[in-house]
């Protein structure tokens, strides 16, 4: 990035955003909207699915209509804020992962196996989840 960086006329800043992390939301719109999406259609077929698909199935169950809607409305402040980066800057440039390529038969990278949650991928994602609910 530096060469490419003094090659062009552009001003190459670190930006650290000053906001929370939006995981809880980004769980609640998933897994909710997997219920909403296929619960009824596929409730009975649990038995067939990808386990970690019928595991969000299951999960969505938990979720009122309160706390989906109660997550919508945290994604719109959310967004705003990121929204609001783009008066200041053209472009953020960011890693996708933080971590390196793991074996395909894994489930997760070394460390991150095991770890509880809806969404456990979310946790060696953190660069990725938050952008996917700005819009």
């Amino acid at each position: 990035m530096g060469n490419i960086a003094r090659s062009l006329p552009v001003t190459v800043s670190t930006l650290k955003p000053d906001w929370q992390d939006p995981l809880a939301t980004f769980e609640t719109l998933w897994v909710a909207g997997r219920g909403i999406a296929y619960g009824k259609a596929l409730a009975h077929k649990l038995d067939q699915l990808d386990p970690g698909f019928a595991d969000l199935i299951r999960r969505s169950a938990q979720y009122s209509l309160s706390d989906y809607l109660q997550a919508l409305q945290q994604r719109a402040a959310f967004a705003n804020q990121v929204h609001a980066l783009f008066d200041d800057y053209d472009l953020l440039l960011m890693p996708t992962l933080p971590i390196l390529p793991f074996a395909a038969d894994d489930v997760a990278p070394v460390g991150y196996a095991g770890q509880d949650g809806a969404l456990p991928w979310a946790r060696w994602t953190p660069f990725t989840y938050p952008f996917n609910i700005t819009g």
